[in-house]
């Protein structure tokens, strides 16, 4: 049988000088109660050089009338400066002050930010009725027996995230009141309610408050439980009225699913996970950022093997980024031993909670050393109740909305930077959530060794190590491969996110052309977060290097890798290079030849032969037709076609040379030789230079004997002129020699000829 859990129903800083002062006085800058400015208008806190005069800077900001106000450090120079919001409005703040920060007078400069009190109290006339949020004693608890609420609320008080999704808890329960005034419940705008029809075609009709599990349909049940946790989780807070969530501005999306049937809590957590899904697959247009559930009942001493499917939904909804909390029996056992539902379900996106008190110790409520995670404040809870009331319940109930609002926001907290991470890995950034809560939970000797983290909740603790985690300014980029390109610019695109404006002339592109480092600026694609820049075309065989560098207006930099890539040398490949065959007198011999494109454009090729007295020609592969050149080949892609050679009536064991050369037509300094031997009659007995019998020619005695026997000190041939080191059209000397016979067949077989 399905329960209850509770009782009743079983930027940059201002310098060193004002380090003292800040550390009793926070920046209020995450306030979203009523102005959103975090700073004051019209006001810079300016620190000049040593020797610099304040009137100088105002000189030059006439137009803008920035003029100092009043000297706050003598020593340190430093000064609030005021100037005209109505003719800084056009350009913006943000520019001004990054327009003032480059002048060569000043050494910091800032907005001069508004600061409150340590720490942050809601004016919610039932505040302090609310110990586990704020524990002053009061009602004889322990002092600081808390979760850290009113430390957390000056860091953040919930509401969007830092990219403007909507944070909404999703409370599965009996019911609620929908109309509370302490209460913002979320509503889906995309259906119009009791008309019957599915709007938003979701799968569930007429859900414009949420969903009735029990019944399947629109219509929530109003019920004091549900009612209480939502208020525990995120009643509306510093609004003069009441009490405070954990959370002062999220949603609750209100699930009426506790029941005594299996199906029906599988149904309310399938809404759960349908309407999150929407809003990830739509980018937000549909469904609802839901971030955790909070479900406050159980079934005492089940075993979750028996269970599949119900525990299995955590793992669905921890899947797209939602964790969720549970609450543990009500009962003094050993939940690893006894077994719960669902406390004992092995989720990872599980978060099992138990009961402590004003005096931080465990009221009675399970526990178990790897099933229960941590405990929060559960006894003498005081919330919102229906009627549009107030009043107290207790039980692990209560406790769990504490960490299901801490969930939600740690979520708000998030910068953009770790929100990125999230919306490309939800998963993985759900367990870090979880993690830092469990790391930042207070220790307390009723919980430790018989809990996962010994602790109880401190919410504060959590934020300051969300805070702690890489954000400020980060540059994402897939580098450049080596490429065959040498004609067009090298594009480098990269993502630049930081949790504050980016400083548009810190955003720079560095690369090395053979040693030499140059710099660009980089500039906005147009996509979201996206810049790019070019490096110009280099000569096949440069090695370039480069990296990215930007920084944002809080004065967080970051520098990326140094990536490299190659512009490779372009060639058409003629293949084989080498080939040789016989045959008897009159004999029409044909050599199979191929060319590719190693290139990266479109291209047509020419044929050229020389070195032959033999009757020769180039045809195409079927062997049909005379062909002098090739047709464009696509990047990559070959041509297939044949040289055909006629042995003439010539004396025995005589042979012909022929070489075959194919030319680019886009780039004339490109091209590539076969060399064809044809033997009149058959194999001779002596491969000419082979003087060492190896069957290859390799050494330079080697290669001169060959190369006098087969061209006699003739002129080269002519696609061969560049063995001609000298420049007098002939080919003698051993360097020239060399150069040619390597050229053309690098490396052998050598050809058979006489002895």
């Amino acid at each position: 049988m399905y329960t209850f859990r509770n009782s009743e129903f079983k930027t940059r800083y201002i310098v060193l000088l004002f380090a003292g002062i800040l550390s009793t006085w926070t920046i209020s800058s995450s306030s979203k109660a009523n102005d959103n400015s975090p700073y004051f208008s019209g006001e810079l806190i300016i620190q000049l050089f040593d020797d610099s005069q304040p009137e100088l800077l105002s000189k030059d900001f006439q137009t803008l009338n920035l003029v100092p106000k009043k000297l706050l450090s003598k020593r340190l120079n430093i000064w609030l400066y005021e100037y005209d919001t109505l003719v800084a409005k056009s350009t913006g703040d943000e520019a001004l002050l990054a327009s003032v920060s480059k002048h060569n007078e000043v050494a910091i400069a800032q907005f001069n930010h508004k600061v409150s009190l340590r720490s942050t109290f809601p004016d919610d006339t039932n505040f302090g009725l609310q110990w586990g949020l704020h524990n002053t004693a009061q009602s004889g608890g322990l002092a600081d027996a808390d979760i850290d609420a009113s430390e957390a609320w000056d860091i953040f008080t919930g509401d969007t995230t830092v990219l403007g999704d909507e944070i909404v808890i999703a409370v599965i329960d009996n019911g609620f009141q929908l109309d509370h005034p302490d209460l913002n419940f979320w509503k889906n705008t995309l259906e119009i309610p009791n008309n019957g029809i599915d709007d938003d075609n979701n799968g569930y009709v007429d859900d414009y408050d949420g969903w009735n599990a029990y019944e399947s349909n629109g219509a929530i049940r109003i019920r004091n439980h549900g009612t209480h946790v939502s208020g525990i989780c995120a009643a509306r807070g510093n609004n003069g009225l009441g009490v405070s969530g954990v959370n002062w501005n999220v949603k609750v999306m209100p699930i009426t699913g506790q029941s005594s049937s299996e199906a029906t809590v599988v149904e309310a957590y399938g809404y759960v996970f349908e309407m999150r899904s929407k809003y990830n697959e739509t980018g937000g247009d549909e469904g609802a950022f839901i971030v955790s559930t909070n479900s406050s009942f159980g079934i005492d001493f089940a075993d979750p093997d028996n269970f599949p499917i119900w525990c299995s939904m955590y793992d669905a909804m921890g899947s797209i980024g939602i964790i969720s909390a549970a609450a543990t029996a009500n009962k003094n056992i050993d939940i690893d031993a006894v077994g719960d539902m669902p406390t004992a379900c092995g989720s990872d996106f599980l978060l099992s909670v138990t009961n402590t008190t004003n005096l931080d110790t465990k009221y009675v409520a399970a526990y178990g050393a790897t099933t229960i995670d941590l405990g929060a404040p559960g006894t003498s809870v005081y919330s919102t109740k229906s009627g549009s009331s107030y009043g107290y319940l207790s039980g692990t109930s209560m406790a769990t909305p504490h960490v299901a609002g801490a969930v939600a926001l740690m979520y708000s907290a998030a910068c953009q930077n770790l929100m990125n991470k999230y919306e490309n890995d939800p998963a993985s950034f759900a367990l870090q959530v979880k993690q830092i809560i469990l790391n930042g939970t207070d220790p307390i000797p009723d919980l430790i060794g018989i809990t996962v983290s010994g602790g109880r909740l401190n919410i504060y603790n959590s934020l300051i190590e969300m805070q702690q985690l890489p954000c400020g300014t980060s540059i994402s980029h897939t580098p450049l491969t080596d490429t065959k390109d040498s004609v067009s610019s090298y594009e480098v695109i990269c993502e630049i996110v930081s949790d504050t404006v980016l400083n548009a002339d810190s955003l720079i592109l560095h690369y090395s052309i053979d040693g030499f480092w140059n710099i660009d600026m980089l500039s906005p694609t147009g996509l979201p977060d996206e810049y790019h820049s070019f490096i110009s075309a280099q000569r096949p065989g440069t090695k370039i290097d480069y990296y990215l560098s930007a920084t944002g207006m809080s004065g967080s930099a970051v520098t990326s890798d140094t990536f490299s890539f190659k512009v490779i040398d372009y060639s058409v490949i003629i293949e084989p290079a080498f080939a040789q065959d016989s045959g008897e007198v009159n004999d029409t011999l044909w050599y199979q030849l191929t060319v590719k494109n190693d290139g990266v454009y479109l291209d047509s090729f020419a044929f050229s032969t020389s070195g032959n007295i033999w009757n020769s020609s180039i045809w195409n592969a079927s062997a049909d037709s005379i062909i002098n050149a090739i047709p464009r080949l696509l990047p990559d892609s070959t041509f297939a076609f044949q040289a055909r050679i006629i042995i003439p009536d010539l004396i025995e064991s005589d042979y012909d040379s022929l070489a075959v050369a194919v030319l680019s037509l886009s780039d004339k300094g490109m091209s590539s030789l076969s060399h064809l031997i044809t033997v009149s009659t058959g194999p001779l007995s002596y491969i000419c230079g082979d003087i060492n019998s190896d069957g290859v020619f390799q050494y330079i005695f080697e290669l001169i004997f060959l190369i006098d026997y087969i061209f006699r000190n003739g002129p080269a041939p002519s696609n061969e002129l560049a063995s001609d080191v000298d420049g007098n059209g002939e080919f003698q000397g051993i360097l020239e020699l060399t150069y040619l016979i390597d050229y053309a067949y690098r490396g052998g077989p050598a050809p058979n000829c006489s002895n």
